[in-house]
């Protein structure tokens, strides 16, 4: 028998608990001559054979994609197991060799549709007739659960609509790479628009369509544009703080809302200074009235991997997958890659409660000197929670195996947690904490409002009768009566004894710029932005845009393409459009931009691996790749035919006319400017851009060197993109901050090195931080005026030439300052 996992870490797992205690590099082996082998994710990515036909020279015929695809292998690599290096050349010649020489093949690859097409990439190379089981590992991988989905292996077959499923979606995508190089090519001569031209950068010249990007860059954009057209973030109210007569403290705020009025009424702040102005302490303040009513807060639902990554503020989404990873190869959570917030029903029984709960609370006691008091304050009510969960065990198992994955939930693993790194174990308790709120249901809540007003008042802030201000208190309770002692003690009549009466701003409810670390979780819920209820329902049935598994590198492939730009406000990492993004908007077709074709994608996805018949789960897998090709297709002729007169047939180093987009930015260039624009500039693109490139917006050297400080790269392309400078600018001004980029952190690393310094976390989080790390080193590796001045003197008594270049390390100045005093 032969078990194939998906990487080395999980095949080691399974060696420890299914005793495969020989180890004969780089596979695992039991006495039986059974072995354990692995895959290093995927191995082979889709090709065509006629790169001589589709290239970036010619985009004509793109007009026929290639319909014979074929899975070659990918770019090989080094990984390291057990200190020795492994090429992934390796694996993929030597895992299809087990194959064949096994008859019993399990694959104990990830539970999904990429954990399927890996196995079944190195199977279909194998041409094996082995017979394969399923081991499904997706409630966790501790002794207990791994030892029970081997002793229930399943058939292969019943998932492998899965591999059909993923091999639509990998062709389907890869079309859409291949209009890439079509929208690329026509960025790259200046035919699209202004700001898609001119990059020498490889990665960043290109005009991506990505199926998943561009519908995200779409939202993006438009919650960018929500929070730009946001005149008022912030209003000006009087307060007032006083204790009743029983002693108790109590602070109410005005409440503007009760009249009525629109929050632009209280953005002068002169309003309130002169109204708190008009009171003293000495005024009577009564309380008007005391409600009580009662309401209901509901449960959180337990974690998905989009929420989880919302929840972690301090980590990218990418290092919180990467964390969840690590604790579910531990053992101590279920499949970290998951959109499911459910357990099934045979999962919550007092028994398995009762065993998850002790397990919960020995972990987190076991570092007890790790976590805060009130991240541990939900183990307390464990016991109650036994109590009140009904044993409802469901006899029928769940036979929907697609669904097969649940929850992000703790699993009954009992483990010394000290080896944990401080985010791991935050990570892991806040699983645990979420996990047993949703399990203690709804809770009543009782809201007491209080509202008083000033005695004998003419009239209020704003000129109504008399100024309302409210204080409210919402107790969590069971039971009313029992509730009220709870409550301050406040009637109708009484006197609150004045203390204080102050300004205050409150920040409003408005829209913000999403988080880099909410992206997940907004790609999840993208059904909330779609109006028709249809296709809304279709977005939910096919959670939201991309996957758990994907929806991570989404922002990293827009920030590599320069569509988004990240700025840190409020301590948040923002997601903000660039002028480039914006550009790459507006020349695609709205059946691009739209989450709509996801959801149809994603619906048929889901009809091919749900589908019991396998040949016809290939016939609807060709049938979806014919009709997303010929879409493509499609619009490859319109691009052509719109185009393609300007720039086929004709050499590269000819020219033709410049596009409507690049004669309306020179023209509005040369308006503000007041600038004469020559009649070639506007008959020729190359005569077009060289203009554009010579009045450029012009800039002080020493804001260039405060923007190059931020991390952004002042060449001629970006200083172009008014609309990102002026992002860096707005952050420089409110002392924000940028992370550092990805050519600032290798310096930064290069520096670190040479000048033997540690590079402290802060540097790698803000551009800020980071340059004043390089700086810190540059001076280090740089001799300090005595330094310079005692290799003079001793130059100079012992007649000893010194080239300039020694002047300028310190390690060669302190190497002969000391070779100078040994004579």
């Amino acid at each position: 028998m032969l078990i194939v996992a998906e990487k080395y870490r999980m095949a080691h797992v399974l060696a420890k608990v299914l005793k495969f205690e020989k180890f004969s590099w780089p596979f695992f082996y039991n006495e039986a001559g059974d072995v354990i082998a692995y895959s290093q994710g995927h191995l082979f990515q889709p090709k065509h054979l006629k790169d001589d036909l589709y290239t970036w020279k010619n985009p004509r015929p793109f007009e026929t994609l290639p319909r014979e695809l074929f899975m070659v292998p990918t770019t090989d690599y080094i990984i390291r197991v057990r200190k020795r290096p492994l090429s992934t050349e390796y694996l993929r010649e030597h895992v299809p060799l087990l194959m064949r020489e096994h008859d019993v093949i399990v694959n104990a690859c990830d539970a999904d549709k990429e954990g399927e097409r890996i196995f079944y990439d190195l199977f279909n190379v194998a041409q094996t007739t082995a017979v394969i089981y399923r081991l499904d590992l997706s409630k966790g991988v501790t002794q207990s659960l791994i030892q029970s989905a081997f002793d229930n292996l399943f058939d292969a077959r019943k998932t492998k609509a899965k591999h059909y499923s993923a091999q639509a979606r990998l062709c389907a995508d890869f079309g859409y790479a291949l209009l890439t190089l079509v929208t690329t090519f026509y960025a790259r001569k200046g035919c699209l628009h202004p700001l898609l031209a001119g990059y020498t950068d490889k990665e960043k010249s290109v005009a991506s369509v990505g199926r998943v990007l561009i519908p995200v860059l779409q939202l993006i954009d438009e919650q960018c544009i929500l929070v730009e057209n946001v005149k008022l973030k912030q209003i000006h109210c009087p307060y007032i703080e006083g204790r009743s007569a029983s002693g108790a403290k109590v602070s109410f705020r005005y409440d503007w809302q009760r009249l009525g009025l629109p929050t632009s009424a209280l953005s002068d702040q002169r309003l309130a200074k002169n109204y708190i102005q008009s009171k003293s302490l000495s005024d009577v303040f009564v309380i008007d009235s005391v409600t009580n009513e009662m309401g209901v807060v509901a449960a959180p639902k337990m974690y998905d991997t989009a929420s989880m990554q919302a929840d972690m503020q301090d980590l990218s989404p990418t290092e919180t997958l990467n964390v969840l990873q690590s604790l579910y190869e531990k053992g101590l959570i279920t499949y970290p890659r998951t959109d499911e917030t459910a357990l099934p029903d045979d999962d919550i029984t007092s028994d398995k409660l009762k065993a998850l709960f002790e397990s919960i609370d020995n972990n987190l006691n076991s570092v007890s000197d790790r976590t805060t008091k009130s991240s541990r304050s939900f183990l307390e009510k464990h016991n109650d929670l036994l109590d009140t969960v009904s044993n409802n065990r469901c006899d029928d198992s769940n036979e929907d195996i697609s669904a097969s994955h649940t929850a992000l939930t703790p699993t009954s693993a009992q483990a010394n947690l000290s080896n944990l790194t401080d985010i791991e174990i935050s990570v892991y308790s806040k699983i645990c904490e979420r996990f047993t709120s949703a399990l203690e249901g709804d809770k009543a809540v009782c809201i007491t409002t209080v509202t008083g007003k000033f005695s004998g008042e003419e009239h209020g802030m704003l000129g109504e009768k008399e100024a309302s201000f409210t204080f409210e208190k919402s107790t969590f309770t069971t039971d009313y009566e029992k509730s009220k002692s709870k409550i301050i003690s406040l009637n109708e009549g009484d006197i609150i004894h004045l203390e204080n009466i102050s300004l205050k701003t409150e920040d409003l409810d408005v829209a913000r710029y999403y988080a880099e670390n909410e992206i997940p979780l907004v790609m999840l819920n993208v059904g909330d932005k779609v109006t028709d209820p249809a296709i809304a329902k279709l977005l939910y049935e096919a959670k939201g845009l991309g996957s758990a598994s994907t929806r991570d590198k989404i922002v990293a492939s827009l920030l590599k393409r320069d569509f988004v730009e990240i700025s840190i406000i409020d301590g948040r990492r923002c997601v903000i459009v660039t002028g480039k993004g914006k550009a790459i908007l507006s020349i695609l077709p709205s059946h691009f931009k739209s989450p709509i074709t996801t959801a149809i994608w994603e619906h048929e996805f889901y009809k091919i691996e749900t589908c019991n018949d396998l040949e016809q789960a290939q016939r609807m897998r060709d049938n979806f790749i014919r009709k997303v090709y010929e879409k493509l297709e499609k619009y490859i002729k319109y691009l052509n035919q719109r185009y393609g007169r300007n720039v086929q047939g004709v050499p590269t180093n000819n020219d033709f006319p410049p596009p409507k987009e690049l004669i309306s930015r020179i023209k509005q260039i040369a308006r503000t400017r007041n600038l004469d624009v020559p009649v070639l500039v506007l008959s020729s693109n190359k005569a077009a851009e060289k203009w554009l490139n010579l009045n450029a917006p012009i800039m002080h050297s020493k804001m260039k060197d405060k923007l190059e400080e931020s991390g952004l790269s002042t060449c001629d392309h970006t200083l172009r993109d008014e609309r990102r400078i002026s992002i860096r600018k707005q952050a420089l001004q409110s002392n924000s901050s940028n992370p550092p980029t990805q050519k600032q952190l290798l310096i930064a690393i290069k520096m670190s090195k040479q000048a033997g310094v540690r590079m402290p976390e802060k540097a790698k989080k803000t551009a800020n931080e980071c340059s004043q790390f390089i700086a810190e080193c540059k001076t280090k590796l740089v001799p300090t005026k005595e330094q310079i001045n005692t290799l003079k003197r001793l130059a100079a008594k012992h007649r000893y030439p010194v080239s300039k270049l020694i002047y300028k390390s310190r390690k060669q100045t302190l190497s002969l300052i000391n070779k100078l005093r040994t004579k």
